[in-house]
């Protein structure tokens, strides 16, 4: 690198040369072209520029996957809602029953039973008056957490 520039810097340079939103790699591109950054430097800079990126406050990252300056963007264009996050696994179209089932017994070994075919309906439906099954209530009374609920 023989710029003193910082690359966040030379993102928002690029970003408002640009005037709109880029995807990452052609931002890079031009970024390292800029800082005269080798392809050899880049290999070793992109990583760090990249997560650099994802917490710098003038440079947002798109719902499209594109990057802009966050002045341009109204917050419903970039902002994901945490709860969005949180798919039901469940219905995720890749993952087959074998999955789901490891995935329920897990839950509940964590919760100190495990699920089978026998006990499945018993365990997922039978709940207590505060709406916790009986396995949830025990692991939370257990860790000293059933009067913050």
């Amino acid at each position: 690198m023989k710029n003193n520039e910082s690359m966040l810097d030379a993102a928002v340079a690029v970003l408002e040369a640009n005037e709109g939103a880029m995807a990452f790699l052609p931002m890079w591109k031009k970024i390292c072209e800029r800082l005269e950054i080798s392809e050899e430097e880049a290999a070793g800079l992109v990583g760090r520029f990249y997560t650099d990126l994802s917490f710098f406050g003038k440079i947002v990252m798109l719902k499209d996957k594109s990057w802009d300056l966050r002045e341009r963007h109204k917050m419903e264009e970039y902002h994901v809602s945490a709860a969005s996050a949180y798919l039901d696994v469940e219905e995720s179209s890749d993952r087959d029953q074998t999955d789901i089932q490891e995935d329920k017994e897990y839950d509940q070994s964590v919760l100190g039973g495990v699920v089978t075919e026998e006990n499945e309906e018993e365990v997922y439906e039978e709940e207590n008056e505060g709406g916790q099954t009986r396995e949830r209530e025990a692991a939370t009374e257990a860790l000293g957490l059933k009067d913050n609920l």
